[in-house]
């Protein structure tokens, strides 16, 4: 399959709204799954001590919500390079 300018394009308005998303939101805050999937594949040692705590005490410890928060220039970046695909994608020739 050929990379046509509609792809490049797509790519470009995809990456463009991605970048106004994150210049809107501050923090991202991460589900309790999702915190202990990321704390378990880390090797975080509060995992290794909630596996004791379940298994002596039969309930799990509730870790505390992860908090991401992008740094500032990454929204930047997306809007940059969206907007280079798309301005790319006017500058390509017309698929016939």
């Amino acid at each position: 399959m050929d990379i046509t300018r509609y792809h490049i394009f797509l790519v470009g308005i995809v990456l463009v709204l991605l970048g106004f998303e994150l210049r809107s939101v501050d923090s991202f805050v991460l589900t309790p799954t999702a915190t202990k999937f990321l704390a378990e594949q880390t090797g975080h040692p509060v995992v290794a001590i909630s596996s004791t705590v379940e298994t002596v005490a039969g309930a799990a410890p509730v870790l505390p919500p992860k908090v991401f928060r992008p740094p500032e220039w990454t929204s930047w970046f997306l809007l940059s390079l969206g907007s280079v695909f798309i301005l790319q994608s006017w500058a390509m020739v017309k698929p016939s």
